[in-house]
């Protein structure tokens, strides 16, 4: 698969499609804004730098979170990653839910507006869903098959695939490393136990009751 390819795998997906209207609706309010060169940086970084922490800590404590008891909570983690764990290949469970995407680069959004106003707001959303399209294509090369053109994308893809593989405690990060190794959550392959709730997250059926999957 060329990265041609991977691109237009990723487009037929509403979710991509969706993403990307984001993208250029962002784009098309800072451009009215027009922010002083400063704010444009500034507000680019901190939209880097709040995925960055997004991807890492939501995906370690809310998306592997202990079963949840909630039956609703249950069913909705079940639709938003369980079942990309069981079915990893199945790659409509991989996307970020288009119900989600405005929620997280919100998220940038009011980090800015809090540490400078609108328009470093609109600039750190803008900057946060551009990462943001990295992030679903990087996650995309990883379960397709696409041989990645770097080695650091070789080396991240190879680690996401043992996050689903081996040993799920392991390896959140799916664009980077960084907060895996300042968490201790980035071990050496041959040092992990193949993890057998890998596929399941411990959870037999997100859609059963809780005390029947027990």
């Amino acid at each position: 698969m060329s990265l041609g390819q991977l691109w237009k795998k990723g487009l037929s997906f509403r979710e991509m499609q969706w993403l990307l209207a984001l993208v250029v609706l962002l784009a098309t309010a800072v451009a009215v804004r027009a922010p002083r060169s400063w704010v444009l940086a500034r507000g680019l970084v901190l939209g880097v730098l709040v995925w960055v922490t997004t991807e890492y800590f939501f995906h370690r404590f809310l998306l592997h979170m202990p079963e949840p008891r909630w039956a609703p909570l249950r069913k909705l983690h079940g639709r938003v990653h369980w079942q990309h764990h069981k079915t990893p290949a199945d790659l409509p469970w991989l996307f970020v839910p288009a119900w989600g995407t405005p929620q997280l680069i919100a998220i940038a959004f009011a980090i800015g507006y809090l540490l400078g106003g609108l328009e470093l707001g609109l600039v750190a959303a803008l900057g946060d869903a551009i990462v943001l399209v990295h992030y679903e294509l990087t996650h995309l090369a990883a379960h397709v098959p696409y041989r990645p053109k770097t080695r650091f994308g070789a080396f991240m893809k190879r680690h996401h695939l043992l996050h689903h593989f081996k040993n799920e405690r392991y390896w959140f990060g799916v664009t980077n490393p960084m907060f895996d190794l300042l968490l201790g959550t980035w071990p050496e392959p041959g040092a992990v136990p193949k993890s057998e709730t890998a596929r399941t997250l411990g959870i037999d059926d997100p859609e059963a009751p809780a005390a029947a999957a027990k």
